[in-house]
């Protein structure tokens, strides 16, 4: 049903039921499908090395903002 694949997609996890109807219906083994524990370890570690380099990213960003609203300010001030 509709609500059932909807439960496998959000949680990610199935009964041996469900698990070998979805692969009757996409006609794949049940190997394909399942995931092995060194993929969900690698796709994490991708997701905290995304995360890093954006909070980098975005501690520089800031750090420059704040470098060129000074001196903005600064000249305006100086100026007055």
């Amino acid at each position: 049903s509709l609500r059932t694949i909807q439960r496998v997609e959000r949680y990610g996890n199935a009964s041996n039921d469900t698990l070998l109807g979805l692969c009757s219906v996409f006609e794949v083994n049940t190997a394909d499908i399942l995931a092995c524990d060194s993929d969900i370890t690698l796709e994490g570690a991708q997701i905290n090395k995304n995360e890093n380099v954006s909070f980098f990213s975005l501690t520089i960003a800031m750090f420059i903002g704040v470098i060129i609203g000074s001196l903005i300010t600064w000249m305006i001030v100086s100026v007055i």
